[in-house]
């Protein structure tokens, strides 16, 4: 929703999205094939989601080839990344692909939003490597816009401004139709004396019955990878 308003809202800029996610469980492949679900019911869909991955430099067949890569700006593009596409032996890293591609969208005056998922996950992680606080270091530089997403963010951090979606908004129904997979509607019990085993034993049974829903969106084009604890 924040990219397609914000290329709803700012056609006269030339517009670049950066997503960094963190690359375990093939959550960047994942993210890809979400927004390019979801941007069908968003305000503006016109615009395309890919998930960059970086060839690894210790590739036999990358190394006979010679492998040179690279990336083009296209507007309105959405480009997401695992950051262990920034680790070692990989070409991205080892090429500079990055940089040429940043510093080539500031050239051609695209304007660079950068959105960090994930984002109190491996802070403390990034600073021992050289290669991701080097990207991080990039996007701080040369993004214009910058959105960090979290579920557990430092309270104790005042110099950045906050942006918190509240229980209370989930639960309002003309911010949530149940379109985002969001549910938080309350079941009350009509029997106040059922006791903890069977209120366990119905929680599985119906802790089930989600899996199985989930299990019916995971099948072909429709695969979202989610799946619930």
């Amino acid at each position: 929703a924040v990219i397609a308003g914000m290329i709803n809202r700012m056609a006269d800029k030339k517009l670049i999205f950066i997503i960094a996610t963190v690359s375990t469980a093939d959550l960047p492949y994942f993210f890809e094939k979400k927004l390019n679900q979801y941007k069908e019911d968003l305000e503006y869909s016109n615009f395309e989601a890919e998930y960059i991955q970086s060839p690894s430099s210790n590739s036999q067949k990358n190394k006979n080839q010679d492998m040179q890569v690279q990336l083009r700006p296209e507007q309105n593009k959405v480009y997401i990344f695992g950051k262990a596409t920034f680790g070692r032996g990989r070409i991205f890293t080892e090429q500079n692909v990055i940089y040429d591609f940043v510093h080539e969208c500031k050239q051609q005056g695209y304007s660079i939003a950068y959105i960090r998922d994930e984002a109190h996950i491996g802070e403390k992680k990034d600073k021992s490597s050289a290669d991701i606080q080097t990207f991080e270091n990039l996007m701080a530089e040369n993004a214009e816009y910058i959105l960090r997403m979290t579920a557990t963010f430092n309270k104790r951090d005042n110099q950045t401004e906050k942006i918190e979606l509240t229980e209370k908004e989930l639960k309002d129904p003309d911010k949530n139709n149940g379109k985002w997979l969001i549910k938080c509607t309350p079941k009350y019990l009509k029997n106040e004396a059922i006791t903890d085993k069977e209120i366990i034993s119905q929680a599985i049974e119906d802790f089930k019955q989600v899996q199985q829903e989930y299990k019916n969106l995971n099948i072909g084009i429709l695969n979202i990878g989610i799946r619930p604890a």
